[in-house]
């Protein structure tokens, strides 16, 4: 195998190779014709995408392969603009793709594999906000495209403190720039309380946005081929994340900045999984800043035939989970 020399390079053969990567680890997806199974509650526009999709299983599968693919490349280009591997690559997206193509439940259309996407969005506004000299602007804006993703995907909001933690981080949190971001927040929420106030429903939207966001996630059963996959997973992303935390000194200051946003992609979600309210869902989250730090770390390392190793026993590994595992 030949993946990494492959995939750290940023020409057209490697990017066309990408969505070809992730359809072949969601084999077992495409031949899966069951349909998804909604939670208890969800929120109405949710509902709205999902009912419009749900005639046709290969829809669904199809609608999460295409969101999923989109999240990679757009890990791609934040790793690539803001040079977080000081070279251009297709690495990152890469290691997304692994990263979400463990485990079935991940796989399948879920609401927060609409957030992420904007998610990533509000993290490039939020590195554009460090170098212009207001960035009231890009506070709000950041804050609206999250707001406006937590409309489908409930849990959502539980991922605004992330927001005013990054601006801090960020040396970007005062007065002005609190006051923008929070009313980019609010805006979203403000036009569909008007929306639901004016059909006469504006209760129901209120007890399901609450239900949605405070709704526990079922336990996930383990199995021992399932604790052999996090186990390798999460001990070659600390070891990414070590290795970032290390480049730290090394780096630019502005690019220092980019870098404690871009671990705590993987510390928030991480903290919330401990919570009752989430479980396997986030790791679409918690892989945007896992696949920029495993590819930075790649790069830095010398030994090619030690790179493949590794992306061979990952990939190996990620296939014989969702086989045997789900």
């Amino acid at each position: 195998m030949m993946l990494y020399r492959i995939f750290s390079k940023n020409n057209f053969f490697a990017f066309a190779l990408l969505p070809i990567l992730l359809v072949g680890l969601r084999a077992r997806l495409l031949f899966h014709h069951q349909i998804p199974l909604l939670e208890n509650v969800q929120t109405p526009l949710w509902e709205l995408f999902y009912n419009t999709l749900k005639a046709n299983p290969s829809y669904l599968h199809g609608a999460a392969i295409i969101l999923t693919l989109i999240s990679a490349l757009a890990v791609n280009r934040l790793t690539n603009h803001y040079n977080f591997t000081q070279r251009q690559t297709n690495l990152a997206g890469f290691f997304y793709i692994v990263f979400c193509s463990g485990f079935i439940m991940v796989q399948e259309l879920q609401p927060i594999l609409i957030f992420v996407p904007f998610f990533i969005i509000a993290m490039e506004r939020l590195f554009q906000a460090v170098v212009h000299p207001n960035p009231m602007r890009h506070c709000f804006e950041a804050t609206l495209w999250v707001s406006t993703a937590s409309l489908f995907y409930g849990k959502g909001i539980w991922f605004f403190p992330l927001l005013f933690l990054a601006m801090a981080m960020m040396r970007i949190f005062n007065l002005k720039t609190l006051i923008a971001a929070s009313i980019g927040l609010i805006l979203p929420y403000l036009f569909a309380t008007t929306y639901y106030l004016l059909i006469n429903q504006l209760q129901h939207y209120a007890d399901t946005t609450l239900e949605t966001m405070l709704t526990p996630i079922a336990f996930f059963n383990h199995t021992v081929i399932s604790q052999i996959y996090l186990a390798v997973t999460t001990f070659f992303v600390l070891i990414s994340l070590l290795s970032a935390i290390r480049r730290l000194t090394m780096v630019k200051i502005i690019t220092r900045k980019y870098y404690r946003l871009i671990i705590w992609t993987v510390f928030f979600p991480s903290a919330l999984v401990f919570t009752p309210y989430f479980s396997f869902d986030v790791l679409p989250m918690m892989a945007i800043g896992a696949s920029v730090a495993a590819a930075t770390m790649m790069h830095n390392w010398q030994k090619n035939s030690f790179k493949e190793a590794i992306i061979f026993i990952l990939i190996s590994i990620t296939l014989l989970t969702q086989w045997y595992v789900g």
